[in-house]
């Protein structure tokens, strides 16, 4: 029986990517794992394949990274300087035998990821990241998809026998030449395998792959060792519909051993309950994904043709670590505590840790020190004294109000914070209220006092105008990444015994009658901090 880590920790390679030319020894692989002593890490997933090739491996059967970096010019071919594997591999040194050993005797599991249908390439068609696979097959791809400005129509369909037998030979030679514990299938990159309109139709498809790896795998490693298979992907039962992911079927007839729910970002809104309920029914551990960054908005997955003010799907808000820390805490706690999940991926945090060395700077010994408590902390009952959960409900907003109409037509806003608040808690709740021009108005006209205008309600009760603190902000850029008018900054405090419980309902209203140019007020930003003491 395969053991269950506690929490999961995926390396896009850039702990090795990106090092310092002087650190350019195979004694240097250590690093990966250097940093992960004294935490619940008991798994990691080493990207090993994406974009159609493999990354920082020399394959026989598909294209290679290096290859193709040394043959391009740009951004990717000019970061070759820094990969310690690479400058390995110029020394004759295999470094995955030295790394999985490593990861074995720091009693860890190694399991090779591979994205399943990475498009960074798109960012970089003439470069080392587009594979000539992809190149050459653009007749494949899946133009269908237009939501973030077209970025993920560069994905390709597997429809096509070609492109399902790339990832596949990719992870046969891979298993038959080390000795992995065991293979992840990333879908989270990303989260299509076909066209969305077809993908439920030819679901079947993916999952006669699924059950072709699975039976590679059974036939064992290259020391015999039958390693395990485990998926990430879409948090949501639409999302799976969309991408065409059968994930009951892969559990029913036992074709995966783990399975990790995510969105690709940090979502406070996500649900995980369905799916864990699913993985209760057929006894496979459900996990949930924390992403480093970005924070999920409410347009990063949809249609970006007219909201010109809203942000782009990789919009990243500039966050300081011990922010940073906050908001994981914050979502391990939805997770772990409203979701039931069986334990944590965490993503991308690797390269918070690495990337700083191509800004030719480094962290304070302040910052690394907060980036380690976090590792050590993360999945904890308990948070150090003084260290707080902040709450980023950007998917739920922005909502506007408008005049009479009531709160239960989309004025309502659902959230969960996870574990039930003690009673010596502070809770604090901030958001930010817009009053933007009535767009079907003849005159329209702004209102200087919100307060006055917009009623709101806290589990049912009518929150008392001088309760709520409020401060004038100038017109700009956001923190979820819109831009928006001189606004207010509201915000307000509640004891934990105040609050009640975990599950929490916003309602607003304008009950006045209008006037003629009466404004909708839009709330944006709504997010929530709890301290410990």
């Amino acid at each position: 029986m395969l053991k269950i880590p506690r929490i999961i920790y995926n390396d896009d390679s850039c702990s090795l990517s990106i090092v310092d030319p002087q650190l350019h020894n195979k004694d240097n692989i250590s690093r990966v794992f250097d940093y992960l002593d004294n935490t619940r890490i008991d798994r990691i997933c080493w990207s090993v394949y994406g974009a159609w090739a493999s990354q920082n491996w020399y394959s026989n059967r598909i294209e290679n990274y290096f290859d193709l970096a040394e043959k391009t010019i740009g951004y990717s071919s000019s970061l070759l300087k820094y990969n310690l594997m690479y400058a390995l591999y110029k020394q004759n040194i295999d470094y995955l035998p030295i790394l999985i050993d490593e990861c074995h005797q720091r009693d860890k599991e190694f399991y090779a990821s591979f994205r399943m249908n990475d498009c960074h390439l798109k960012s970089e068609p003439d470069g080392a990241s587009a594979a000539l696979f992809w190149r050459n097959n653009q007749d494949k791809r899946l133009w269908e998809i237009t939501i973030a400005k077209s970025y993920y129509n560069a994905l390709l369909d597997y429809s096509y026998p070609e492109v399902r037998d790339n990832v596949f030979n990719a992870i046969d030679e891979f298993v038959s030449r080390y000795d992995v514990d065991g293979i992840e299938l990333d879908f989270l990159r990303q989260e299509w395998a076909f066209n969305p309109s077809e993908a439920w139709g030819k679901r079947q498809i993916l999952t006669d792959l699924i059950a072709k790896i699975r039976t590679r795998l059974q036939a064992g490693n290259v020391t015999g060792r039958v390693p395990g298979l485990m998926v990430r992907v879409p948090a949501t039962a639409s999302g799976r519909v969309m991408g065409g992911f059968d994930l009951e079927a892969w559990m029913l007839s036992g074709l995966v051993d783990l399975v990790v729910g995510g969105v690709q970002n940090l979502d406070y809104s996500v649900d995980l309950n369905e799916m864990t309920a699913m993985g209760k029914k057929y006894h496979i551990p459900v996990f949930g994904d924390i992403e480093a960054f970005p924070i999920l908005t409410f347009t990063n997955q949809t249609e970006l043709t007219s909201e010109q003010s809203s942000p782009s799907h990789n919009y990243n808000p500039e966050f300081k670590i011990g922010e940073l820390e906050c908001a994981v805490y914050a979502l391990a706690d939805i997770l772990l505590n409203h979701c039931r999940v069986d334990g944590l991926y965490m993503f991308n945090f690797p390269c918070w840790r690495n990337e700083i060395i191509l800004k030719h700077t480094q962290h304070s010994p302040a910052e690394m020190a907060t980036f380690q408590r976090l590792l050590t902390n993360i999945g904890s009952d308990t948070l150090p004294a003084g260290i707080g959960e902040r709450y980023y409900f950007w998917t739920l907003t922005p909502v506007y109000a408008e005049a009479l109409r009531p709160a239960k037509y989309h004025q309502t806003i659902h959230l969960h914070l996870g574990k039930q608040p003690q009673a010596e808690e502070q809770v604090i709740f901030s958001m930010r209220i817009y009053a933007a021009p009535n767009p079907h108005a003849l005159l329209p006209e702004i209102c200087d006092d919100l307060k006055k205008l917009l009623h709101v309600r806290l589990n049912g009760r009518e929150l008392p105008v001088l309760s709520i603190n409020c401060v004038r902000q100038a017109a700009g850029l956001i923190p979820s990444g819109y831009t928006i008018g001189d606004h207010e900054l509201w915000s307000f405090e509640l004891s934990g015994a105040a609050l009640g419980g975990p599950k929490i309902s916003f309602e607003f209203e304008m009950p006045d009658y209008p006037r003629g140019g009466t404004p909708y007020i839009y709330i944006h930003d709504l997010q929530i901090c709890r301290r410990n003491y």
